[in-house]
């Protein structure tokens, strides 16, 4: 057969048809003419050192005077409205035509996120870790995407084929931020904090208030999980992750920084309206809402009136001690994909997900089983029918059963009792 080239494979790397009119020779020339125009101004900056009249000087110094105009910083779009004349010899150049500021003065804008629109292109289907890496390098932890799956050894089908959800997501990043060895805390003392945006948990009001407050404070990044149907409005497409790169109260309206260029334009924005609704959709593989995870330079309480959706779980939350994370991580460490339960198997996954957290290594080593306890090896030492144990499911007080004959197996000392549900 015939290869392909591998710039036209990474068009196509997500689901869904590329942004209409987004080529690769459109990007190529947007690129030249961008790198054009830098080596332009930057010859020009060169050129005015030296030529710059007192009239000038003194019209530059009272404009460094201006906080909105300090607070601005010259990026890809500002360049395109630079208007510059390389045959113009005149010692007395005019400055520059640049944007009008006041535009913005009503926008509040997360300004590391800003730096590093376009910088990151996601490959095919890890929107995900390619989101946590901008986040990172908006708060200036430079690690590549290859470094995170090294450094926690993930499964890639797990990441690409499965797709990770917002609480998968919020894991990776405590383990990078908070984990004891070394060699998985890439961004050891960042806070993270995961807010999902359950229907009727979440309101509408209370997620305005959050972005202001999340993105006046430079501290913070913001991560969005949402679907780009009803974000972007469109027919084709699916769950997501981008970080927020700015808000605009007075016309309600959000600027996402998107890890995949090449399909949805380096940045985009919505109505915060379609943002919060296409957050409250559930991810089809957990049945839960999406949501957005919090990164920040140091620690701080949860706003109150989003303390409902701060309803994650994970065990390097730094409310723990080192010893309670270190016992904790046993279960973290498990096989991503480890437990994903058949029909009716749900019980004995759980049983086996409880008793590989009270084995050591070496008990695994005995056993010759590869770090985990799994619902099949507990069928086959238990001699467990496979075709009735999918047939129905197992009550209580069988799992109990199956329970207690485990542990004997195993070796484990464990105090087992059951207790059933008072639904009255």
């Amino acid at each position: 057969g015939k290869g392909r080239f591998i710039g036209e494979y990474l068009m196509d790397m997500a689901r869904g048809d590329l942004k209409p009119g987004y080529s690769a020779k459109k990007v190529e020339k947007n690129l030249k003419r961008s790198n054009s125009l830098r080596k332009t101004i930057k010859m020009t900056q060169s050129f005015r050192k030296t030529s710059i009249t007192p009239g000038q000087q003194k019209r530059q110094s009272s404009l460094a005077n201006v906080p909105e105009l300090n607070s601005l910083k010259m990026s890809a779009s500002d360049l395109e409205d630079i208007d510059i004349d390389m045959d113009n010899n005149d010692s007395q150049m005019a400055p520059p035509k640049m944007r009008a500021p006041l535009s913005r003065k009503s926008t509040i804008v997360s300004r590391h996120v800003t730096e590093n629109i376009g910088s990151i292109q996601q490959a095919i289907n890890t929107c995900n870790i390619a989101a946590i890496v901008m986040a990172l390098k908006s708060l200036g932890v430079t690690c590549s995407m290859d470094e995170i799956f090294s450094s926690l050894k993930l499964p890639t089908s797990w990441v690409v084929e499965q797709g990770l959800t917002l609480a998968q997501v919020y894991h990776v990043l405590t383990k990078l931020c908070g984990s004891s060895n070394p060699s998985e805390s890439l961004a050891s003392g960042l806070n993270t904090e995961c807010y999902h945006f359950d229907e009727g948990v979440a309101e509408f009001s209370n997620f305005v208030a959050f972005l202001t407050e999340s993105i006046s404070d430079s501290e913070n990044i913001l991560i969005a999980n949402f679907n780009t149907k009803i974000a972007k409005d469109v027919s084709n497409g699916g769950g997501h992750f981008s970080c927020i790169a700015g808000f605009k109260p007075s016309t309600q309206m959000v600027t996402i920084a998107d890890v995949h260029p090449l399909k949805y334009g380096e940045k985009w924005t919505c109505t915060a309206r379609k943002l919060f609704d296409s957050m409250v959709d559930r991810d089809g593989s957990v049945k839960r809402a999406r949501g957005i995870i919090r990164l920040s330079l140091r620690s701080a309480p949860a706003m109150e009136h989003m303390k409902e959706c701060k309803q994650s779980v994970t065990f390097y939350d730094p409310k723990y001690s080192d010893e309670v994370k270190d016992w904790l991580s046993r279960w973290g460490d498990l096989p991503a994909a480890a437990y994903e339960s058949h029909l009716n198997m749900g019980g004995l996954s759980g049983l086996g997900l409880v008793l590989s957290g009270f084995l050591a290594s070496e008990d695994f080593d005995a056993l010759n089983l590869p770090g985990h306890v799994s619902a099949d090896f507990l069928t086959w030492s238990l001699h467990l029918s496979v075709i009735d144990l999918l047939s129905g499911l197992v009550s209580p007080l069988t799992l109990m059963n199956y329970a207690r004959r485990a542990c004997e197996k195993l070796e484990i000392d464990l105090k087992i009792t059951t207790e059933v549900a008072d639904t009255t």
